[in-house]
Order: structure tokens, then C-alpha cells, then sequence
């Protein structure tokens, strides 16, 4: 820009020394220069009025530390931190005025505008662009409580299926009141015909059928239904879980739980023992297993489900 200034002059013979005495009143920087008396019209000594045109570039200036930066959900933002310097030629008041609102609970860009102007209308403007985002702790924090979240959620959901299916099972007139020849199974005492029945009645109740067990697993339930001939327990003759004898045959399971019936070897008399006791009736009915063995000896029927 062009500053026109007009400042007494002390005058001397031959030259003249300018005084400028403030910088608030001339808009330029106090400094003091030396002319030529002849440019004065003819003064020669004593106090006179001088005016000159001074060319005047980069008067005002903002800097900022960033143009672009990302900082945490939810932690502190000052805009003024951002400032790095604000420089004026003239050393004049400098007015700031800031724009822009950026909400640290909110993911999202936000720009930060920052206007400076001086006493003499120069103008400079940066402009930040902010980026909220969470951390990497905090992305990790969130995923752990949306997992917690999903899993109680499918808890809380599988436990309601499971008092609704019971509170319709409960409705039912009575149990133990099975036939095998009205559900189509023929009862051939194996441990096969048996699984046949299971899923025969929970197909009758809309369930979805067990799978059959590896061999491995219907090897545990032989083992188990052996023991019970002369332990009838669900805690090993050796004083174990009875789970134990799915480990000790290699199954691999989360959930499992284990039925016991010595009503003989009929297949119909011992499922609907079990069907008519509510207990061992919310396994064979129920929705934690997926897989099932059986097995049988000397009139005891065993059956794991996982």
C-alpha cells in the first residue's frame, strides 16, 4: 500500500532532517531521514510542513503453528494455541476475530477461520482445518464395549427365546406321554434310534434337529452309560465330571450337559421319563447343544448333548 504522511521538519541549511514522531499518528515506523532542503520550495531554516508518499508492503501478518490438524474425541481445543505469531510493521492495535466452532464430542473436519485488521485497515486471514477422530485407545475401548454389548444382548435374547419356549412347553397339557410309532420312529434299542426320537419330538415343538455326534462322541456316552450301571451318577465312579469322558476321547466342545434314565432299554419309557422331569425335559428341548450322543447299557440310557 501508499502511506501519505505530512510531519513538521526541523530544517537546517542546505538539507533538511524528518522527524517522524510517533508511529500511531504517521501509520509508518518511527525512523528519521535525511532530504534534500532544496525540495522544501525555498525554506531555509526553521519549522516547515513536508509531505511525501512512502511505499509500504507486508504490514500485517498471522501465522499459525498447523494449517491442518487431528487431535482425540473429547480432548481440549483452545483456538488461540494455534496462533504462532501475529506481526504488524507499523506496531499498530491489531484487531483478531476468530470464526468457527469445533465440537470435540462430534467426529468430524471443522475450519477455523482467524481475520486480523490494523488501526490502518490491513487485512490478513489463515484459515485451520481441525479433525476430530477417536484414538486408537479409544477405537479399541469402543470396539471391547460394543462386543460386551452385542454379547449380552444375544444372552439377554437367547435366555427370552428360551423362557418363551419353556413358558410353551409349560402350556403343553402333560409329558411323558410320547409315542414313537405317532412320531414314525421304530424303536431298535440303538443309541441311533434313540437320537431318531429326540429330534422327532423337537421337530414337534418347531426345534431344530441335534446332530449326530462324531464317533468320538458316542464313544464318551458308551463309556458313560457303562459307568452309570453301577454309579448312577453324573460324577464318574473315579470322582470326576462326567465331561471328563468327552475330554478323554478328544471331543471338543463350549456348552454340555449330560441326561441320565434307567427305565430299561425301551427307548420310549426312558425319553418319556426324561420329557415328564423339567430338568432333564429343558435339554432334550433345548437350545444350547447343537451335537448329541447316546449310548446304553445293562438299562441305562446316557445322553451328552454340546
Amino acid at each position: 500500500m501508499k502511506n501519505s504522511v505530512k510531519k513538521l521538519l526541523a530544517v537546517t541549511a542546505g538539507t533538511a532532517s524528518l522527524f517522524i514522531l510517533s508511529a500511531a499518528d504517521t501509520g509508518v515506523s518511527a525512523k528519521s531521514a535525511v532530504i534534500d532542503a532544496a525540495e522544501l520550495e525555498g525554506t531555509a531554516t526553521g519549522i516547515a510542513e513536508y509531505s511525501f508518499t512512502e511505499e509500504l508492503t507486508d504490514l500485517l501478518e498471522i501465522t499459525l503453528t498447523a494449517k491442518e490438524i487431528e487431535i482425540d474425541n473429547g480432548a481440549e481445543f483452545n483456538v488461540l494455541d494455534y496462533i504462532e505469531e501475529i506481526t504488524d510493521a507499523v506496531e499498530n492495535a491489531v484487531i483478531l476475530n476468530i470464526t468457527g466452532e469445533v465440537d470435540t464430542s462430534e467426529n468430524d473436519s471443522y475450519t477455523v477461520t482467524y481475520d486480523v485488521t490494523d488501526l490502518n485497515g490491513n487485512t490478513d486471514t489463515e484459515t485451520l482445518s481441525v479433525t476430530v477422530r477417536y484414538s486408537e485407545e479409544q477405537l479399541r475401548e469402543i470396539a471391547e464395549r460394543e462386543a460386551a454389548e452385542k454379547a449380552a444382548a444375544e444372552e439377554a435374547a437367547r435366555k427370552a427365546e428360551e423362557e418363551a419356549r419353556q413358558a410353551q412347553l409349560d402350556s403343553q397339557a402333560s409329558y411323558g406321554n410320547v409315542s414313537l410309532s405317532s412320531l414314525g420312529v421304530y424303536d431298535s434299542g440303538s443309541a441311533y434310534a434313540m437320537i431318531e426320537a429326540i429330534n422327532a419330538v423337537r421337530a414337534s415343538y418347531g426345534l431344530y434337529a441335534y446332530s449326530y455326534a462324531s464317533s468320538a462322541g458316542f464313544d464318551a456316552a458308551a463309556i458313560r452309560a457303562q459307568e452309570c450301571t453301577y454309579y448312577l451318577s453324573h460324577t464318574r465312579p473315579n470322582g470326576s465330571a462326567y465331561n471328563t469322558a468327552l475330554d478323554e476321547c478328544g471331543v471338543s466342545y463350549g456348552y454340555d450337559s449330560e441326561i441320565i434314565a434307567a427305565y430299561g432299554s425301551s427307548i420310549e419309557a426312558n425319553l418319556n421319563w426324561w420329557l415328564s422331569d423339567a430338568g432333564h425335559r429343558n435339554i432334550v428341548l433345548g437350545t444350547s447343544g447343537s451335537t448329541i450322543a447316546a449310548g446304553y447299557a445293562g438299562g441305562v440310557w446316557v445322553a451328552e448333548v454340546y
